[in-house]
């Protein structure tokens, strides 16, 4: 009975040492990116797809940290790595012809890195023909390399560029 209060004392201390769960993880997360602290947010979804890759959240939080490289951090190969990743280890999710669609057009349009942009493409075409992003691909795939604005019409360039007015 004299060991009873080391014991409980002992449970007491670990039980309060215990890692966060991947829920726990996801909400500190959301609140990093909502307060713009994005390096932490990085940090917590990671944290979420190596400690709990069987959990639920660890699809969601790879997608979201693969979003956070492209939109938030402009680091855009760290982006592909993520989507790349992401198709790896989530091959039937909802998202992941997303992710292979976005890593071409990432490789194309951000990076100009053509060969690759038709890897990925040409993969995701042979993966996901019916895909509603199929048709975008494969336009993606005829223009690698050209100029967006170079392919919309005279008159839908001069609507994007307002004249500059002289005093």
């Amino acid at each position: 009975m004299r060991f009873f209060p080391l014991f409980l004392f002992c449970s007491i201390l670990l039980s309060g040492c215990s890692k966060p769960s991947a829920d726990e993880y996801f909400q500190q997360a959301e609140v990093a990116v909502k307060s713009s602290n994005i390096d932490e947010a990085i940090k917590l979804y990671r944290k979420i797809v190596e400690e709990y890759p069987k959990n639920e959240k660890a699809e969601a939080a790879q997608f979201i940290l693969a979003s956070l490289f492209q939109n938030n951090t402009h680091q855009y190969q760290q982006a592909i790595n993520e989507y790349w990743k992401y198709y790896e280890l989530f091959p039937d999710a909802k998202q992941t012809p997303t992710a292979l669609f976005l890593i071409g057009f990432l490789y194309n349009n951000e990076l100009k890195i053509a060969d690759s942009a038709a890897t990925a493409y040409k993969l995701f075409l042979e993966k996901y023909p019916d895909h509603e992003m199929a048709l975008s691909a494969q336009f993606e795939l005829e223009h690698l390399g050209e100029d967006p604005e170079a392919m919309l019409p005279a008159e839908e360039v001069k609507k994007e560029k307002p004249a500059v007015v002289k005093k």
